[in-house]
């Protein structure tokens, strides 16, 4: 959805007739509510790949740690 951009001359029309005024406003206001929507699925998403790419290194670490430690058992016995 994109904002309605009002050519100069038009400008009046929402000046002097209050319905214009107000249809505008809501076209205005649901425009804008569809990009606050989007950014905020965007931002979820973010925090979705954040925490995987997060758990990813976790149990990388742990699985290196693991082998490391059954690695110097073997070499302690």
């Amino acid at each position: 959805m994109a904002l309605i951009n009002i050519p100069s001359n038009d400008k009046d029309i929402e000046l002097t007739s209050l319905e214009a005024h107000v249809g505008l406003c809501n076209h205005r206001q649901k425009s804008l509510e569809g990009k606050i929507n989007e950014l905020i699925e965007q931002n979820k998403a973010y925090k979705r790949m954040i925490f995987r790419a997060c758990l990813a290194l976790v149990t990388g670490g742990l699985s290196g740690l693991t082998a490391l430690l059954i690695h110097l058992s073997g070499k302690l016995s």
